[in-house]
C-alpha cells in the first residue's frame, strides 16, 4: 500500500474520532445515522467511479468535480475528501440546514451510486 494512502486514511481516522469526541453535545443519533447513510453510498458511489476510471473507452465521469475520464488518484482524492469533509461540513451548519445538507448529500450519492449500478458498473477497489 502506497504512503500517501496509508496517511490519508490515518487522517480520515484522526478526524473523525476528533469530530465525534469534541462536538458530541451537538451531534444528534440522527445526524449520525444519516452520515453513516451518506459514507455508505459515498464509498458505493467511489467504487463505481473507480469503474469509471478504470475503463475510459466505455464510460466517462459526469461529476462535475472530477468529469470525464479522470485518473484513479484523481477518483481516490476526491471521495477521501468528501469523507472526511462531509461530516465537519455538516457539524457547523445550524441544525436545519444540517439535516437538509445531509439528505441531499445522500440523495445525490444515492441517484449516482443507482445510476452507475444499472449501467453495469460494478464497485470495483
Amino acid at each position: 500500500m502506497k504512503k500517501s494512502l496509508i496517511f490519508k486514511i490515518c487522517v480520515l481516522g484522526l478526524t473523525l474520532s476528533l469530530h465525534s469526541v469534541a462536538f458530541a453535545n451537538d451531534w444528534s443519533k440522527s445526524d449520525t445515522y444519516r452520515e453513516c447513510i451518506f459514507i455508505t453510498l459515498n464509498i458505493l458511489d467511489w467504487g463505481t467511479t473507480r469503474d469509471i476510471a478504470k475503463h475510459p473507452e466505455s464510460y466517462v465521469e459526469n461529476n462535475p468535480i472530477i468529469k470525464g475520464n479522470p485518473s484513479l488518484r484523481k477518483v481516490d482524492n476526491y471521495f477521501l475528501a468528501t469523507i472526511v469533509l462531509h461530516p465537519i461540513i455538516s457539524y457547523y451548519l445550524p441544525k436545519k440546514q444540517r439535516k437538509t445538507f445531509q439528505y441531499i448529500s445522500i440523495l445525490i450519492a444515492g441517484t449516482a451510486t443507482t445510476h452507475n449500478l444499472n449501467i453495469g458498473l460494478k464497485v470495483n477497489f
